[in-house]
């Protein structure tokens, strides 16, 4: 192969993740990952209430990728990241199961409030927009190219779903974040501030990036 086309050591690497749909078998890993990515969020929810959020996260993650759209990124063998890719094509968790899966495990006033509470951090989706959700790698594997592997499978996935648009909303104060996908091609498009997710969530303002695909 010419010098100039050679991949570099790190592009090698890129190539050795290997990225596929979510399968049953990886609920208990996907769950796990989800809890140790996303605690802040649940523990807001749930109210630190350590039972109760495993619970939550296992049945919410056993309904979420029902349309080929979760994905896992493998590395040696192991769960290493994921991602889920919505758009208004791919069916979400339904209301009702959400709220049957909340009220389950927190009773009716706490799973009301995480309903509540949850409806702060849903945007709207354009027609020809997938947006990027749950993306999250475990401690391990940081800084091995796997959150930009799940990325670039993202944008894949938006392109072959006919999308124009590949989006996602992150935490202003999340700068290794914002560095990674500004570094993938996406561009601020709008900045949301918002004070009950502040109070809620810790997040006082939140910034959309997208990029064409």
């Amino acid at each position: 192969m010419p010098e100039q086309f050679a991949k570099t050591g790190y592009e090698r690497m890129l190539d050795s993740i290997e990225i596929r749909k979510k399968r049953t078998e990886d609920l208990r890993a996907v769950s796990e990952l989800v809890l140790e990515s996303f605690r802040d969020k649940y523990s807001a929810l749930c109210g630190n209430d350590e039972t109760a959020m495993r619970r939550i996260i296992q049945e919410e993650m056993s309904l979420r990728g029902r349309a080929g759209n979760f994905f896992v990124a493998c590395t040696g063998g192991e769960i290493a990241g994921i991602v889920e890719l919505i758009s208004l094509d791919t069916p979400l968790v339904s209301d009702g199961d959400m709220i049957s899966i909340y009220l389950s495990a927190l009773g009716l006033g706490r799973g009301f409030r995480a309903m509540y509470l949850l409806s702060l951090l849903g945007r709207p989706i354009a027609p020809r927009e997938c947006c990027i959700s749950h993306l999250a790698v475990g401690e391990k594997f940081r800084r091995q190219g796997v959150a930009r592997a799940l990325i670039r499978h993202g944008k894949t996935f938006a392109s072959e779903a006919g999308k124009k648009q590949l989006s996602l909303w992150v935490a202003a104060g999340n700068h290794a974040a914002r560095r990674l996908y500004h570094s993938e091609g996406f561009m601020e498009q709008k900045r949301l501030k918002s004070k009950r997710s502040e109070k809620n969530f810790g997040i006082p303002e939140w910034i959309k990036l997208s990029r064409g695909v």
